[in-house]
């Protein structure tokens, strides 16, 4: 498992925050997606074969937001 964080821009409330953890969590691999308005961060918990790349491009297609990828790193249990 690996957590990945994102920066998500352009989202103004609860219903920004909702649409973009659908997004994130109809993706396969993903098993968690926890979405702060303010900063404007995403925060993803991926199988290990999950690319972060993936996740920034179904958030630019599917919405209005910009995202980009911050971090990756593995998750230690």
């Amino acid at each position: 498992m690996k957590k990945i964080v994102l920066e998500i821009e352009g989202m103004s409330c609860i219903g920004c925050m909702n649409t973009v953890r659908d997004i994130l969590m109809e993706l396969d691999g993903i098993e968690e997606a926890e979405i702060e308005l303010v900063p404007g961060r995403g925060f993803i918990i991926a199988g290990d074969d999950f690319h972060a790349d993936i996740a920034v491009r179904e958030i630019m297609e599917k919405s209005r937001y910009r995202a980009s990828v911050i971090s990756e790193e593995p998750v230690i249990e």
